[in-house]
């Protein structure tokens, strides 16, 4: 006989499992939708330019490259 506390356990563990299968599928949504992004971003500048941003956004700090781009 299964007591309600092990019920209740049972029915917890079953939850975490749904919530970290949630987490998974919202990462990879969320990789998938910066990709698209990124295809459109390269798309407007094309690839050779695309690619002298990054590397020029390489070479500088992180913040320094962000504001840049974002035209600030």
């Amino acid at each position: 006989m299964v007591t309600k506390v092990e019920r209740e356990k049972a029915a917890l563990a079953k939850a975490e499992a749904a919530v970290a299968e949630k987490k998974k599928l919202i990462a990879k949504l969320e990789a998938e939708e910066l990709g698209k992004s990124l295809d459109k971003a390269i798309k407007k500048v094309g690839p050779a330019k695309a690619l002298a941003i990054l590397e020029a956004a390489g070479r500088v700090k992180p913040d320094t490259a962000i504001k840049r781009l974002q035209g600030t």
